[in-house]
């Protein structure tokens, strides 16, 4: 197993957030985590990548116990992720961005003011990985020139970039449109050949397509595991949402 978690939870004050979720992602597999909205999906990411420490519970990456390892220590672990909000450096290039992930997944540390242009493995790595996620925008265009689905793919470049064994996408498809959609649905497709994906999506038609497993969380604790077909069916999880509407 990849990833596990044994009675995860996470309090704010008088609020359980997260309630006791166990939660096991298998190697190669692609897991959705669904709710409503307040379900806990965020916070529950949150704690997976060391931004949030937990309450109570276990975090375990490969067997090994990572709950109150530093987010920076489980990234150098292989847990890369995307945010719902892009998270990009608008005032460099495409170049640019993807070279500092790749600098320092390849050991040389990074700053505003270090030259890399003359290094040719990370060039190389670089265009690579333009191409692998399909970015047909000008390398050396800023990325605040970007449109918002040319974003996504340049965060989702980044994400690459450090060579992980586990990406963790939050909503990879929102704000674009069904084109952008589709073509991230095919991105999404060809990074689960090499690395284990585990997202949160609003889109259900999306995750119906992508997932192999789904987690449904409501009030914070899990109410659902299994297939698409095994959630979709389940009368718990449609009376999670509104009106009992799986949507």
């Amino acid at each position: 197993m990849l990833l596990e978690t044994t009675d995860l939870t996470k309090r704010f004050d008088g609020l359980v957030a997260v309630d006791q979720v166990d939660l096991s992602v298998e190697k190669g597999e692609i897991q959705s985590i669904i709710g409503p909205n307040g379900a806990g999906k965020t916070t529950t990411f949150n704690l997976l990548t060391g931004m949030l420490s937990p309450s109570d519970g276990e975090i375990r990456f490969n067997g090994e116990d990572i709950t109150d390892e530093s987010s920076e220590k489980r990234v150098k672990r292989g847990i890369s992720r995307s945010f719902q909000i892009t998270n990009i450096f608008p005032e460099l290039t495409v170049r640019k961005n993807i070279r500092i992930a790749v600098q320092e997944e390849y050991g040389y540390g990074w700053n505003f003011w270090t030259k890399t242009e003359d290094i040719p493995e990370l060039e190389e790595r670089t265009l690579e990985i333009i191409d692998y996620v399909g970015i047909t925008a000008d390398p050396d265009a800023e990325a605040s020139t970007l449109s918002h689905g040319e974003k996504r793919l340049l965060e989702l470049a980044i994400v690459v970039a450090r060579d992980p064994e586990l990406i963790m996408l939050d909503e990879p498809a929102a704000g674009m449109s069904e084109e952008e959609t589709k073509e991230v649905v095919d991105l999404i497709h060809s990074l689960n050949e090499e690395y284990t994906i585990l997202l949160i999506e609003h889109d259900i038609d999306l995750i119906m397509e992508l997932s192999d497993t789904i987690t449904v969380l409501a009030n914070g604790a899990v109410i659902a595991q299994g297939t698409p077909e095994e959630v979709g069916s389940s009368d718990r999880v449609q009376e999670a949402y509104l009106g009992g509407e799986f949507v």
